[in-house]
């Protein structure tokens, strides 16, 4: 299994060496941080990974329980 992701400065995970996947991400959201409000406040600590966006009602119907 492989769960790929960007190279975020502020990241969940740390990223695997090069050699092991043959991968390696260079973007950075840290770049456009400066024009998104809020962007330093840090999330809580009860609030989903994603964000608002990872909320229920975003998510697809049929994965809706």
């Amino acid at each position: 299994m492989v769960y790929a992701v960007s190279a975020n400065t502020p990241r969940f995970w740390e990223l695997p060496a090069q050699s092991e996947l043959a991968y390696m991400p260079i973007d950075n959201a840290e770049t456009h941080a400066s024009q998104i409000t809020d962007a330093d406040v840090p999330a809580s600590s009860q609030a989903p990974q994603g964000g608002p966006y990872a909320l229920p009602g975003f998510t697809a119907k049929y994965l809706q329980s």
